[in-house]
């Protein structure tokens, strides 16, 4: 047993080790850090020893100013790099439509940390999913999950229970439909 749990601390060690790179200034000074988020123009940066910097942007070598560029197209609203729980607070802080930016909403999606039970087994099938007309009108539950690489599962149930799987676009700022069933986008509301 303590074999086990030493061959996993030292697997976790490792994989946190492949985050940290030397990061270059402006002037040549090296520092060995890991990326944590952006504030705007700045840059929250780590240490081994786990201090953090705020760092502007543009006092780093040009050739760290493109890495961040790149890192900067996969990140969340609020700067960190997109993953799982990006898909958890992007999906529930705002409403969400399922109509094409040029089309008028007809349906919006509010995504709930509630658990649901679709088909009444008496077994959670995810998070509820309250769907309403623009009119108002309200439409049955839905359920959503998310899988540990992003995706985010949207399910529902006519005679039995049907899922779609969405991925976020980083560039367009929506989840588009990869596979399954139900509507082929999800696009912030805004309304």
């Amino acid at each position: 047993m303590k074999k086990i749990i030493l061959y996993l601390l030292l697997c976790g060690s490792i994989l946190g080790a492949e985050n940290f790179r030397k990061w270059a200034s402006k002037d040549g000074r090296i520092i060995d850090a890991k990326f944590i988020k952006f504030f705007g123009e700045k840059v929250e940066i780590q240490r081994k020893d786990g201090r953090s910097f705020k760092i502007d942007k543009s006092a780093f070598s040009e050739n760290d100013i493109e890495y961040l560029d790149d890192l900067l197209k996969r990140t969340d609203s609020r700067g960190y790099l997109w993953d799982d729980s990006s898909t958890r607070f992007e999906i529930t802080s705002e409403e969400w439509t399922d109509s094409p930016a040029n089309l008028k909403p007809r349906h919006f999606y509010t995504f709930k940390r509630d658990r649901v039970d679709l088909d009444g087994n008496g077994e959670v099938d995810g998070q509820a999913v309250f769907i309403k007309w623009s009119s108002g009108k309200n439409l049955k539950s839905y359920a959503w999950d998310v899988l540990p690489d992003g995706h985010l599962i949207l399910k529902f149930k006519s005679y039995k229970i049907h899922s779609g799987k969405y991925k976020y676009n980083l560039e367009s700022k929506i989840f588009e439909k990869t596979e399954g069933f139900g509507p082929g986008i999800l696009r912030r509301a805004n309304r």
